[in-house]
Order: C-alpha cells, then sequence, then structure tokens
C-alpha cells in the first residue's frame, strides 16, 4: 500500500468498479417494473461482489502496525531525550574537569616555581 494510504482508500479503488455494477444492477431492478431483468448484468454484479469481498479478505489489518509503529515512535523519542540528557551531563563533567585541570596545573606550577629556582645555577641565563 502507498505511504499515507488508508484502509478506506485501498477499499474505495477496490470498491469503484463494484459500486458501477451495483449502481447498474439496481437501476435496472428499478426500472424493470415487472419485466425480467438482464441475467448478464445481475451475473457480472454477482461475480464482482465476490471478487471484491475477496479482495478485500485478503487485505492485512493495519492497526496493529500502526500501534506497533506508534510505540516505536515512542520509545525513540524517550531514547532521544535520555541521549541528550546524558550528553548534557558528560558535557558538563568534561568542563568540570577542565576546570579542575587548569587549576591544578597552575597549583603544581606555583608550587614548583620556587624549587625551579632553586635548581639552577646563578649564571643561567648568561648560557642561553
Amino acid at each position: 500500500m502507498a505511504p499515507g494510504a488508508t484502509m478506506a482508500n485501498a477499499s474505495s479503488r477496490a470498491c469503484h468498479p463494484l459500486n458501477r455494477h451495483l449502481q447498474r444492477a439496481v437501476k435496472s431492478i428499478d426500472t424493470a417494473n415487472g419485466q425480467s431483468l438482464n441475467p448478464q448484468a445481475v451475473r457480472a454484479t454477482l461475480i464482482a461482489t465476490l471478487f471484491l469481498l475477496v479482495k478485500m479478505q485478503k487485505l492485512p489489518e493495519l492497526g496493529h502496525l500502526h500501534q506497533a509503529i506508534e510505540s516505536l515512535r515512542a520509545e525513540t523519542k524517550t531514547a532521544n531525550e535520555n541521549t541528550t540528557r546524558d550528553t548534557r551531563s558528560i558535557r558538563t563533567a568534561m568542563q568540570q574537569n577542565t576546570v579542575e585541570l587548569k587549576e591544578n596545573t597552575n597549583t603544581k606550577r606555583a608550587a614548583t616555581r620556587p624549587l625551579r629556582r632553586l635548581g639552577k645555577p646563578a649564571n643561567w641565563r648568561s648560557r642561553l
């Protein structure tokens, strides 16, 4: 079945030829006024009706598919929301870790600055 097509659309397409035959049969009956009916028209209408009924019985029930798709859509939406929330949490944690890393680096530099001065010879600048 085409996207966007409903069971009613499919049924109406299949019913169109049958509808025409049934209308002809009803018209024949209405205009007969006691005269005998055309057996070929009645036969064609009955055969068309039988074919339509067989076709309609073979059409799948789409209600359960619609429910399954809606369920999958809801699950996907929930998973997307969870992923977005987790991504925000990870981003926040990374930002906090970056700040802590910078603070630790600055603290280490400040702590090692006096030690570096002690380990350098008095004329270290002249060698550069």
